[in-house]
C-alpha cells in the first residue's frame, strides 16, 4: 500500500481495498459517525433555537425592566413641565404677575434635581395682555413677549437669556401644531463648559380651549447612559437607547452619543412594530466589533404625546450560543469516543462474517493454481455456508470440464491435422483450377477480340452490300429509262414509216397525174408540150420521191428492228440488274444479320469473359479462403495441443 497518512482519505480507502471485513468495518463505523453526526446536527441544532429563542425571551425582558427603570428619568420632567403650565394657568386667570411665573418656572428647577431648566413660552399677550409694556424685560423678547427660562449653571438656578430662534424652532412650534406632548430628539449643548447630551420634554396648554403656551423642561441624558451602561445583558452584551428620528440616545461608545444611528440599517420594520407596542428581533453585524449580535429592540414610551423611542439590547451570538456549543462538544467527544467500540464491534462482527469468504478465496486460489482437489468447509445454512456449496459444486463441474476439454483437446487436435492436411489439397486443386480458370479467361479475351474484329468487318461488308445495293438499284432505274426510251424510238419509227407511206403514195398519185398530164400535153399537141416536160419533171421527181421514200422505209424498217432488238436486250438488261438487285438485298440483309450476330455474339462474349474473370476471382479467393482455412486449422491443432497442455496443469 503507497505511503498515506492516517489522516488521509486515500489511506483509509487503500485500507478498505485491502479486505472486505475492512470495507465493511469501514462502512458501519462510517454509517455510524453518519448516524449519530446527523443526531448531533440536530440536537446542535435543537439547542441553538432554543438558545436564540432563551436569549431573545431574557433580552426582552431585560430591555423592559431597564427601560422601566429609565422611565422616571424622562417621566418626572414632564410631570415637571405639566405642573408648571397647570400653575401658570391658575395665575393667568387671577392677577398674572411676570415675577410670580419666573419664581414657578426657578422652583420647577430647584424641585427636580435632574432637570437642567425649565421654561414657558407664552404666546404673543398671552399670559398678561401687557407684552409691549415688557418690551426688553429680562424674560421677555424685544417685543416684550413673557419667555422666563430658568437653567441650572455651577449648582445655581439662574436666569436664562431667550434664544434667538425661539419663534421659529421646534420646542414651540411643534408641540403647538401637534397638540401633544413632546420628548424632543437629543442634542448637545455646553454646562459648565462641558458638552452634554440634552433632551427636553415640551408641554402645550390652553385656557378656556385658546392656546396660550408651551411649558418645557430639560434634562441631561448622562443618567440615563450611566444606567445603561450599569447593565451587561448575559455578561457581554450592552443596552442602548435610540430615538425616533434614528439617533444615539445611549450607547456603550460615548462618541457615538448624539449621532445617526446607521449601523442598525433599515429601521422601518422595528418602528412599525414597536409602535404597534410590539418588540422586534433581528441578527447582524456589528460594525463595532465585527461580531455577529442579536439584536432585540422594545418600545420606550415617554409622556402622554405617543412618541416612542427604542431600547435596544445588543448580545453576540457567541455569547448566546455558547452552552450550545459547549454541549454540541460534548456531544461530538462522547460520538468519538463511542466510534471507538463501535469499530471494534463492527471489526469482529465482520471478521466473523468474512472468515468463510477468506477460506472459499483460499480455495480459489488454490485451484487457479491448478489444485482442482480441493473443497470449501460448509458450515451452517446461511448466504456463506450457500457460498461455500457453490464453490465446491463449482470445482466438482470444473474438473469434470476439464477431464472433457482434455479428451476434446486430444480430438481437436487430431481433427484439425486432418481438416489441415485437407484444405492443403484443397489449396492446390484450387490453385490449380485458377491457373486453368485464368487460361480460359485469356482464351475467351482473344475469342472476344476475334469477334469483335468480325463484327466489325462484318457492318463493313454490310455498308458495302447497301452501297452496291443502292447502285445496283440505281442502274435498274437507268436501264427501265433506256428500255422506255427505245419503245419511244420505235414509235416515233413507226410513225416516220407511216409518214413515208403518206409520202409514196402522193408519188404514187402525183407520177399518176403526171402520167395523166403527160398524156392530155400529147393530146394538146404542139401547145401541151411544155406542159409535157413540166409533166415528165414532176414525174420524174414522184420517181425520186418514191424511191428515196422506199429506202426511207427500209431504212426506218431496219431501224425499227435494231430497236426492237435493242429494247429486248434492254429489257433482258433491266430484268438482269432486278435479279441483282433483288441479290444484292439479299446479300445485304445477310450481311445486317450477320453483323448482328457478330456484335451480339461479342456482347455475349464480352459476358462470359466477365462471369469467367469472376470465376477467376471466386477461384482466387476460394485459394486464399482454403489457405487461411489451411492455416486455421493448424492454429486450431496448435489450439488443442495448447489446450491439452493447459489441461495437464489441473490435479483432476
Amino acid at each position: 500500500m503507497p505511503h498515506f497518512t492516517p489522516w488521509s482519505p486515500q489511506y483509509w480507502l487503500a485500507l478498505a481495498r485491502r479486505s472486505i471485513a475492512n470495507r465493511l468495518t469501514l462502512l458501519l463505523v462510517l454509517t455510524a459517525t453518519f448516524v449519530l453526526g446527523v443526531l448531533a446536527t440536530a440536537l446542535s441544532l435543537h439547542l441553538r433555537s432554543e438558545a436564540r429563542t432563551a436569549a431573545y425571551e431574557e433580552l426582552e425582558s431585560t430591555a423592559r425592566r431597564i427601560a422601566a427603570d429609565v422611565q422616571p428619568s424622562f417621566d418626572l420632567p414632564f410631570q415637571s413641565a405639566r405642573s408648571l403650565a397647570d400653575a401658570v394657568v391658575i395665575l393667568h386667570h387671577g392677577s398674572p404677575s411676570r415675577a410670580m411665573a419666573e419664581s414657578l418656572v426657578a422652583r420647577a428647577v430647584a424641585g427636580s434635581p435632574g432637570m437642567l431648566g425649565a421654561w414657558v413660552e407664552f404666546d404673543r399677550n398671552a399670559f398678561d395682555g401687557a407684552d409691549a409694556a415688557h418690551a426688553g424685560a429680562r424674560s421677555a423678547d424685544g417685543s416684550g413677549r413673557f419667555l422666563p427660562w430658568y437653567v441650572r449653571r455651577e449648582g445655581r438656578i439662574r436666569l436664562q437669556p431667550t434664544p434667538a430662534d425661539y419663534e421659529s424652532g421646534d420646542f414651540y412650534w411643534l408641540p403647538r401644531k401637534s397638540e401633544r406632548e413632546m420628548l424632543m430628539e437629543p442634542y448637545k449643548d455646553f454646562v459648565d463648559r462641558d458638552s452634554v447630551l440634552m433632551t427636553s420634554v415640551c408641554v402645550p396648554f390652553w385656557d378656556r380651549g385658546k392656546f396660550v403656551g408651551v411649558a418645557g423642561a430639560d434634562l441631561a441624558l448622562a443618567d440615563v447612559q450611566k444606567t445603561l451602561g450599569e447593565h451587561h445583558p448575559m455578561r457581554t452584551g450592552w443596552l442602548s437607547l435610540v430615538s425616533r428620528e434614528g439617533a444615539w440616545v445611549g450607547h456603550p461608545d460615548a462618541a457615538r452619543l448624539g449621532q445617526h444611528a446607521g449601523e442598525l440599517g433599515s429601521l422601518d420594520e422595528a418602528w412599525s412594530a414597536l409602535r404597534r407596542g410590539d418588540s422586534y428581533r433581528t441578527i447582524q453585524r456589528d460594525p463595532r466589533t465585527h461580531a455577529e449580535v442579536l439584536r432585540t429592540f422594545v418600545p420606550f414610551r415617554a409622556g402622554h404625546g405617543g412618541d416612542v423611542w427604542a431600547m435596544v439590547v445588543t448580545v453576540p451570538t457567541a455569547t448566546v450560543f455558547a452552552h450550545a456549543r459547549r454541549t454540541t462538544a460534548f456531544v461530538v467527544i462522547g460520538i468519538l469516543l463511542a466510534l471507538v467500540p463501535i469499530a471494534v464491534v463492527a471489526r469482529l462482527a465482520t471478521r466473523r462474517v468474512t472468515r468463510p469468504l477468506a477460506q472459499g478465496v483460499g480455495v480459489l486460489e488454490r485451484v487457479a493454481a491448478g489444485d482442482l482437489t480441493q473443497k470449501a468447509a460448509v458450515d451452517g445454512e446461511d448466504e456463506v455456508a450457500r457460498f461455500a456449496h457453490a464453490l465446491n459444486s463449482a470445482v466438482h463441474h470444473t474438473r469434470e470440464a476439464m477431464r472433457e476439454a482434455n479428451d476434446a483437446g486430444r480430438a481437436m487436435a487430431g481433427a484439425a491435422h486432418e481438416f489441415a492436411g485437407a484444405s492443403e489439397t484443397l489449396t492446390r486443386h484450387s490453385q490449380s483450377q485458377a491457373a486453368g480458370v485464368a487460361e480460359a479467361s485469356a482464351q475467351l479475351r482473344e475469342l472476344g477480340q476475334t469477334t469483335a474484329r468480325n463484327a466489325e468487318d462484318a457492318q463493313a461488308a454490310s455498308r458495302a452490300t447497301a452501297e452496291a445495293r443502292g447502285a445496283a438499284e440505281g442502274g435498274g432505274r437507268v436501264v427501265h429509262d433506256a428500255v422506255a426510251a427505245m419503245e419511244e424510238v420505235e414509235r416515233q419509227s413507226r410513225r416516220i414509216a407511216d409518214i413515208v407511206g403518206v409520202i409514196d403514195e402522193i408519188a404514187f398519185r402525183t407520177n399518176l397525174l403526171a402520167l395523166n398530164a403527160s398524156v392530155e400535153a400529147a393530146r394538146a399537141g404542139e401547145n401541151g408540150r411544155g406542159f409535157a416536160v413540166v409533166a415528165q419533171e414532176v414525174r420524174s421527181l414522184a420517181g425520186r420521191s418514191a424511191d428515196s421514200a422506199r429506202e426511207i422505209h427500209a431504212l426506218i424498217l431496219e431501224t425499227g428492228q435494231r430497236v426492237e432488238s435493242s429494247a429486248a436486250l434492254v429489257r433482258r438488261s433491266g430484268e438482269t440488274l432486278g435479279t441483282i438487285v433483288e441479290s444484292v438485298r439479299q446479300a445485304s440483309r445477310l450481311s445486317d444479320a450477320i453483323a448482328e450476330a457478330s456484335r451480339r455474339q461479342a456482347e455475349q462474349l464480352t459476358g462470359i469473359q466477365g462471369a469467367v474473370d469472376g470465376m477467376d476471382g471466386e477461384v482466387r479467393a476460394m485459394a486464399e479462403e482454403a489457405e487461411r482455412l489451411a492455416e486455421a486449422a493448424r492454429g486450431t491443432a496448435a489450439t488443442g495441443e495448447r489446450l491439452m497442455t493447459a489441461v495437464a496443469r489441473f490435479s483432476v
